[in-house]
C-alpha cells in the first residue's frame, strides 16, 4: 500500500487489505472493492452509500489534512462536490443486472467491473450509480447459473423422449472444449 493512499481520511471508514491484497472492505455495510494503490473508488463508495460520512470531508478538514501533511497537493485544496443527480436503488439494481447480463451474455470476464474506462462511462450516463465489486458481480453470475440449472432441468422432467449431442474440439492453445447438446419437445405442448 502506498504511504500517500494510507495516508487518506477513507481508510477510517474501510478495512485496509492485507500485503498484497486486493480488496477493501466497508466498515459500514461490509461490500468489497477493488484497491490497486489509489482510494477514488472507495471515496465515491462513501459519497454514494454512506453520504452522512463523506460529508463529513469539508474543506476545513481538508485544510487540516494539507497542515498535517509535508507535501502540499492539489487534491488538499479541492472539494468534491456531490453528485446533483442520485441512482434510485431500483435502478441502480436494474443498471447491475444488465451489467451481469453483459458479462454472461458475452463472455466477458469478471475482471471488466475494475475498468477504469467502464467506471467513467457509468460515472458519466449514471453518476450516482456506483459499480459493484467484482466478487459481487460473480456471485450473481453463481446465482443466475444455479437458476438456469433448476430451470432446464424442470424442463427435461417433462420431455418425454430427449435427443443428446456431442461435439469436441482443441483450441489452438491445446485447450479440450466438448458440448453437449439436448433437444427435446416437452410432452405437455407437444403434438402430431
Amino acid at each position: 500500500m502506498s504511504s500517500r493512499s494510507a495516508r487518506s481520511s477513507v481508510w477510517d471508514h474501510f478495512k485496509k487489505p492485507l500485503p498484497g491484497g486486493k480488496t477493501a472492505t466497508c466498515n459500514m455495510c461490509k461490500k468489497e472493492f477493488a484497491y490497486h494503490g489509489g482510494t477514488s473508488n472507495l471515496l465515491s463508495h462513501l459519497k454514494s452509500a454512506h453520504p452522512s460520512v463523506a460529508s463529513s470531508d469539508t474543506p476545513a478538514s481538508c485544510a487540516a489534512a494539507a497542515a498535517k501533511d509535508s507535501k502540499r497537493t492539489l487534491s488538499n485544496f479541492v472539494v468534491s462536490r456531490p453528485s446533483s443527480r442520485s441512482c434510485s436503488v431500483a435502478k441502480a439494481e436494474a443498471i447491475t443486472q444488465l451489467l451481469v447480463g453483459w458479462v454472461t451474455g458475452d463472455m466477458r470476464p469478471l475482471s471488466l467491473v475494475t475498468d477504469a474506462g467502464l467506471r467513467r462511462l457509468l460515472e458519466f450516463m449514471e453518476p450516482g450509480y456506483t459499480l459493484p465489486s467484482r466478487t459481487h458481480i460473480s456471485n450473481i453470475v453463481r446465482k443466475r447459473h444455479a437458476e438456469g440449472v433448476a430451470e432446464v432441468k424442470q424442463m427435461l422432467q417433462k420431455a418425454s423422449s430427449v435427443a443428446i449431442t456431442t461435439d469436441g474440439w482443441t483450441s489452438k492453445g491445446i485447450v479440450s472444449y466438448a458440448t453437449y447438446t439436448a433437444h427435446f419437445f416437452p410432452a405437455d405442448t407437444w403434438e402430431l
